[in-house]
C-alpha cells in the first residue's frame, strides 16, 4: 500500500526463522514426483540417448536438483501453453496420446481440424534461429505416427522481454519421409526392447559418436559403463 509504514515490510530476518522442515519437505516431493518410474516404452525414451534411459530404468540414479530445476521450470511454461489451447476445445486436444508399435507419445497441443500436432517448449534464451534437433525429431516421430503433413514446434524464449517472446517454426513431411521415420522408431524400438528384457544397455542406440547430441555424455552418469561397453563393442573412442 502507498505510503505504508517502513515496519510493515517483510523482514527477511523473520522468513529465516520459519519452520525449517518447510523446503525439505517441498524438496522431498518434488523427487518423489519427477523419479517415478513410467511405465511401458515412450517416443520421448527414444530421443537424445536411448541407452541412457535404458541406465535410468535398470540402475535409477536420483535425480540432481539441477535436472529438477530445469524439469519444473519447463513443465510449468508448458502446461500454461496448453491451458491458452484449451480456450478452442472444438479444434484443440492437449496431450493427446498416440502409439506405434507398442511405443507410445502424447502430442502437447494437437489441432483436431486439420491434423496438426504441436509441440510446446521453453527457452533459457533472448532469440532462437532454429529448433533444437531433437525437438524436430519429436514432432517428426508425431507427425509419421498421426500422417500429418504439418507440425509446428512453439517457443517461449524466456529470456525474451520485448513484444515477440514466442517462436514458431514450422516443420513439414512428405509421405516417404513420414515412411522413413517409423522405420527409425521401429529400429529404436525393438533394440530398447531388448536392452530392457536382457539387461543390457549396450543393445540401445548411444549418442557418443553423433555431434549433435554428445555433449550430453559431459554430465552422464552412465558414462563410463557407456564408454567401457563401446570399446569391448571395438568403437572408437
Amino acid at each position: 500500500m502507498i505510503g505504508a509504514p517502513k515496519d510493515s515490510i517483510i523482514d527477511t530476518g523473520k522468513l529465516q526463522m520459519m519452520d525449517p522442515d518447510l523446503l525439505t519437505e517441498l524438496t522431498n516431493a518434488l523427487f518423489a514426483e519427477y523419479s517415478k518410474p513410467r511405465d511401458g516404452i515412450h517416443i520421448s525414451d527414444m530421443l537424445l540417448c536411448p541407452r541412457k534411459t535404458v541406465f535410468q530404468k535398470l540402475q535409477p540414479i536420483p535425480l540432481k536438483m539441477k535436472e529438477l530445476n530445469f524439469f519444473t521450470s519447463g513443465r510449468a511454461i508448458h502446461e500454461a501453453l496448453q491451458r491458452l489451447a484449451l480456450a478452442y476445445p472444438d479444434k484443440y486436444d492437449i496431450e493427446k496420446e498416440v502409439t506405434y508399435h507398442g511405443c507410445t507419445g502424447h502430442v502437447d497441443i494437437y489441432d483436431k481440424v486439420s491434423n496438426i500436432p504441436v509441440e510446446a517448449k521453453s527457452m533459457r534464451k533472448a532469440k532462437v534461429d532454429r529448433p533444437k534437433d531433437f525437438h524436430v525429431e519429436q514432432i517428426k516421430s508425431y507427425m509419421a505416427i498421426l500422417g500429418a503433413d504439418n507440425g509446428y514446434i512453439l517457443y517461449q524464449l524466456l529470456l525474451h522481454f520485448d513484444e515477440t517472446p514466442f517462436v514458431v517454426f514450422p516443420i513439414t513431411m512428405t509421405a516417404r519421409q513420414r515412411e522413413i521415420q517409423l522405420q527409425y522408431i521401429d529400429s529404436d524400438v525393438e533394440r530398447f526392447k531388448a536392452s530392457i528384457n536382457n539387461g543390457d544397455p549396450s543393445l540401445s542406440r548411444h549418442i557418443a559418436n553423433d555431434a549433435r547430441y554428445n555433449w550430453l555424455c559431459n554430465d552422464c552418469k552412465y558414462y563410463s559403463q557407456c564408454e567401457s561397453m563401446r570399446k569391448a563393442a571395438g568403437e572408437s573412442i
